[in-house]
Formats: structure tokens, C-alpha cells, sequence
């Protein structure tokens, strides 16, 4: 997918703000769930599954069609934003140095940045930033093909997350999952407003864009990529597969709040 949209998006300074609110909810995260793990004695690896579920929204998957229905496409260049330089690479920096580091205590600090650059969907960033730069123009015949590879892997990947879930041997993991939810679906856009809205006074749609992004539920890739590297996979997995439901009724509270504030 990053091959696809990359190389469109057109940067100027309305995409600071997309772009910051991924990194500043990011950031929130890593600072809420830090202070519970201090205050309750968490493992590190529920804290880190938390840090990056609670703290990556699924800003393109679910993000982009729900942008292009409630705010029209000419809001999809600033989901873009929140994407690409946003949660994409947040995924592929901290969050995959997060992640080495609660599972590999011991390796150093040159085989983890290694490991960094040779992630390959952090590659397929840089490949993907390149052929912006250089304006590179794709064949239509090749866009249309990744397009088509991209939209195969969310579906899979909730049918994925479905058969993963147990019911009956996932309620000790209930209060963890209570807190992460909390953050993504109500504290991480209300950072978002207040931060945009209420202390900078900025109104245009790139804040529409960003808050609604914010609100998104966890990503999906994120939640596989915790899984992967067994770091409470079962939380993991009832992140995206509560909170993905659990968003829809969220993100339509948060249509309501903005329109009453003029943002929609």
C-alpha cells in the first residue's frame, strides 16, 4: 500500500499537522501506558503491546474509506499524511525498535538500527519516498496491481485475528485491554481536539482529518507485527478485534462532537 500512495502525495504546510497528531498520539501513548506500568507493576511486554496498539491508529485500512465518507476525498491527502509519515513510520522506527527491545534485551544497539533499515516494509517507505522525490511516474498497470495486492491483506488479516481469539482464556487480559481501548478510541482524539482546537485555534479540514484519524482503531499491522514477535499476541489480537467493532460507534460519537464544533 505504501508503494501506491507514497509517491502521490503532494507535501506542503497543511501536512504538519496530520503528520504531528501520529507522532504526538504516539508519544501520548508511550507516556500513559509508561505511568500505568509504573503504577501497577506491568510486564514490559504488555506495556509495549499496549504502547504500540493503543498508540498506531488504522489509518489507511479502515482510516481511508471512513475519511473519504465522512469528510469527501479531497480529505484523503491529509489521511495520507497521518499514514505514510505518521503510524507507517512510527511502525517501522520506534515501534520496531520498542519491540526488539523487549525481545532481545540483549542485542546491541547496531543490530538493532540494522534490523530497522532492513525491515522491509520500512524499505519499501524509503523506495516509496524516493519515487516522490524524483517524481518518478509509475505505469498505471503497476499502481493498479499493488492497489490490488494492498486490499488483500486487511481482510486476511482480520480473518487472521478472528480465529486467534479465545474467548474463554483471554478474560485475565480484560483490564489491559479496558486502559488500551480507553486511550485509542476517547484520549487520543481528545488530545488531538484539544491540542488543535482548543489551544492552537485551528479549524481547517487537515484537523478534521487529523482528530477522526486519532480516533481510528488500532492498526492492524502493528497489532500482527506484536504478535509475530510474541509479545502478548492474545492482547494484541483482542486490540483490533474488540476495538475495531468497538470504533464504529466511537468514530460516530466523534462525527457528532465535531459537527457541533463546526469542524464537519
Amino acid at each position: 500500500m505504501i508503494l501506491y500512495h507514497l509517491p502521490q502525495v503532494t507535501f506542503d504546510s497543511s501536512s504538519v499537522i496530520p503528520i504531528a497528531t501520529s507522532w504526538m498520539v504516539f508519544a501520548g501513548s508511550y507516556l500513559f501506558f509508561s505511568f500505568l506500568a509504573w503504577l501497577k507493576s506491568w510486564p514490559e511486554k504488555v506495556t509495549v503491546c499496549l504502547i504500540i496498539t493503543a498508540g498506531l491508529g488504522n489509518t489507511s485500512f479502515i482510516g481511508f474509506p471512513v475519511i473519504e465518507t465522512l469528510v469527501g476525498s479531497e480529505g484523503l491527502q491529509y489521511a495520507i499524511m497521518a499514514d505514510q509519515p505518521g503510524t507507517f513510520l512510527i511502525l517501522t522506527t520506534v515501534g520496531l525498535f520498542l519491540i526488539k527491545k523487549a525481545t532481545q534485551s540483549s542485542s546491541s544497539i547496531i543490530d538493532t538500527i540494522k534490523g530497522l533499515f532492513l525491515f522491509p516494509p520500512f524499505m519499501a517507505f524509503i523506495v516509496g519516498l524516493m519515487i516522490n522525490y524524483f517524481g518518478i511516474v509509475m505505469p498505471e498497470a503497476l499502481s493498479l496491481a499493488l492497489l490490488g495486492i494492498a486490499g488483500t491483506v486487511s481482510p486476511l488479516a482480520l480473518f487472521s485475528v478472528g480465529l486467534q481469539l479465545k474467548w474463554p482464556k483471554q478474560h485475565i487480559y480484560l483490564p489491559f485491554l479496558s486502559f488500551g481501548l480507553l486511550y485509542k478510541l476517547i484520549l487520543a482524539p481528545l488530545l488531538t481536539l484539544l491540542v488543535w482546537y482548543v489551544l492552537a485555534g485551528k479549524t481547517g479540514m487537515e484537523v478534521t482529518v487529523s482528530i477522526l484519524e486519532a480516533a481510528m482503531a488500532p492498526m492492524i499491522t502493528a497489532a500482527i507485527i506484536v504478535a509475530t514477535y510474541k509479545i502478548k499476541s492474545n492482547l494484541a489480537t483482542m486490540m483490533i478485534g474488540i476495538g475495531i467493532p468497538l470504533s464504529i460507534f466511537s468514530l460516530a460519537i466523534w462525527y457528532y462532537v465535531l459537527t457541533l464544533l463546526g469542524l464537519l
